[in-house]
């Protein structure tokens, strides 16, 4: 699977064609759209400049910098045209499998582009339940190419985003559930402050 990258030429010429049949949703022959991020955060206003740079040639794209809850809340509730978004972080990929069920669409949706595929799903719950890690690596490809496929996400980039503890701290990964089965350890930036203590 190979991730395409910008096709200006192509753009211009499937922007041309939208625009002849919704003269509405288009301004001096190419296609109005809003942009949102959550900010204040120069990063992104970064990543919105070079995004801009290369949608211009077939878009007119407006600037729309949320703060974080105003942010979560319209792209729950379908109100947005293309946004960036941090996501898809679980240690286990069926932990994400929120972000893309068809049963988490609705009026206010998980599901943020709202896109549904039943093949999708299907593999989703299989790979899931798959205990052999050969076989379920080969299900989550073929989820990933259909995701590709789809351009249901455009990834930009992949953090690894952990913590890390100098000897002296305890609790980090020491926590049991009530019948005694050891928890996960901190990852993905979700930590057990309220049992991490630290000797002097």
């Amino acid at each position: 699977m190979k991730q395409e990258s910008d096709e200006p030429e192509r753009a211009v010429a499937l922007a041309t064609e939208y625009c002849a049949e919704n003269t509405q949703n288009c301004t001096d022959g190419k296609i109005n759209m809003e942009y949102q991020w959550s900010g204040p955060a120069v990063v992104q206003t970064r990543i919105a400049e070079i995004l801009n740079e290369g949608w211009s040639v077939a878009f007119n794209v407006t600037f729309d910098e949320l703060p974080q809850d105003d942010h979560i809340q319209q792209t729950a509730l379908g109100q947005y045209n293309v946004n960036t978004w941090r996501q898809f972080g679980g240690d286990d990929p069926w932990t994400d499998n929120i972000w893309l069920l068809c049963r988490t669409i609705g009026g206010i949706s998980l599901n943020w582009p709202r896109f549904c595929d039943e093949g999708r799903d299907a593999l989703l719950l299989q790979a899931q339940a798959e205990q052999d890690p050969a076989k379920r690596a080969e299900l989550y490809k073929q989820v990933s190419q259909l995701i590709h496929d789809a351009y249901t996400y455009v990834f930009f980039t992949h953090t690894i985003w952990a913590n890390s503890f100098v000897e002296n701290v305890h609790g980090a990964c020491e926590r049991t559930s009530p019948e005694g089965v050891d928890l996960e350890c901190t990852s993905n930036g979700r930590s057990w402050f309220s049992s991490v203590w630290m000797e002097p």
